[in-house]
């Protein structure tokens, strides 16, 4: 896979995306296919390698983030989809947890928000649908935490990525 040099992000948009509450429990999630776009230009079912992820929270709840091929089109615990089709994820961590040794990985405090980063990460995606999208599960670690509906449990997700050829 040929990689270039241009990064491009993806942004969920926290009025359509992740809106959804979950319940407190571990694998519980929320989905969204979220549009890839290159200005005004959709990039279609371009191969993406994934870079960084980037995650504003209203509430400090450390997400595992997974990527499918194709959409999953209904939130599922984890544990009750087939493997097939999942290409990557990875464990946001907690505040004040320790560093993992694969990537870079951080969360803090912002005023009210909670950010939660990852970065050095080298995950290939492939929409096979050919929409040009991002299939995104959101998964609870904690089953001592629920996500709120709405605003209360507002997110947003940035993905760094660098297409390839």
């Amino acid at each position: 896979m040929l990689v270039t040099n241009s990064v491009h992000f993806v942004d969920s948009d926290v009025n359509t995306h992740f809106t959804s509450g979950i319940v407190a429990a571990v694998g519980a999630s929320t989905y969204a296919d979220i549009q890839i776009a290159e200005g005004s230009q959709n990039v279609g079912g371009n191969k993406l390698v994934i870079k960084s992820i980037r995650l504003l929270s209203m509430q400090q709840i450390p997400y595992r983030v997974e990527f499918w091929e194709r959409s999953i089109s209904v939130p599922k615990a984890t544990e009750s989809i087939n493997t097939y089709g999942l290409l990557g994820s990875i464990d946001l961590i907690d505040i004040n947890a320790v560093q993992p040794s694969a990537y870079y990985a951080t969360a803090y405090a912002i005023a009210s928000l909670y950010a939660f980063i990852a970065e050095q990460l080298d995950i290939p995606y492939h929409d096979k649908t050919g929409q040009g999208q991002l299939h995104v599960n959101l998964v609870l670690r904690n089953g001592n935490i629920a996500k709120t509906a709405g605003s209360g449990g507002a997110v947003h997700l940035r993905v760094g990525t660098i297409a390839a050829s």
